[in-house]
């Protein structure tokens, strides 16, 4: 029996790579994001010791200049803070388009192996029809040679 060839096995290896690439693009940007919330969480820490540390400092009287010290490290915190949601606003929408692309990858790939598959299917069976015919064939030469040598 001849092997089974399918004439679009290179598409079929390319969507797979671009579907490992998509997971791969879709990974790393989940990866960013965790990223991303952790430094929003370590900003918000860091945001609540200034102020426990201002607080501090106030009962013990301080300065005008220490004090406008505090608010401005403040304000760049929270311009940090901003920037950090910001991007992961941002990253979150890469992520829904890099989700797109994987899923649009999957069911290109997906779609190419149900093909695949059957015109394999379609291949065995016409093989084994061949293969009965022959059978078959060599039956009937068989059995009239036998009715010839009884004449």
């Amino acid at each position: 029996m001849k092997k089974f060839k399918f004439s679009l096995e290179s598409v079929l290896k390319y969507k797979t790579f671009l579907e490992k690439e998509a997971k791969q693009a879709l990974m790393s940007v989940n990866l960013d994001i965790k990223e991303c919330e952790a430094n929003i969480e370590h900003i918000k820490f860091r945001r609540e010791n200034i102020f426990k540390e201002l607080e501090k400092a106030s009962e013990k009287s301080i300065t005008i200049e220490t004090f406008q010290i505090y608010q401005n490290y403040i304000a760049g915190i929270d311009q940090r803070l901003e920037n950090e949601k910001i991007r992961l606003e941002d990253l979150f929408r890469e992520k829904d388009l890099k989700t797109k692309k994987l899923i649009r990858a999957r069911t290109e790939k997906e779609a190419l192996e149900k093909l695949k598959n059957k015109k394999k299917k379609k291949y065995i069976e016409d093989m084994l029809y061949e293969e009965q015919k022959e059978i078959d064939e060599i039956s009937s030469l068989k059995k009239a040679r036998e009715i010839c040598n009884e004449i």
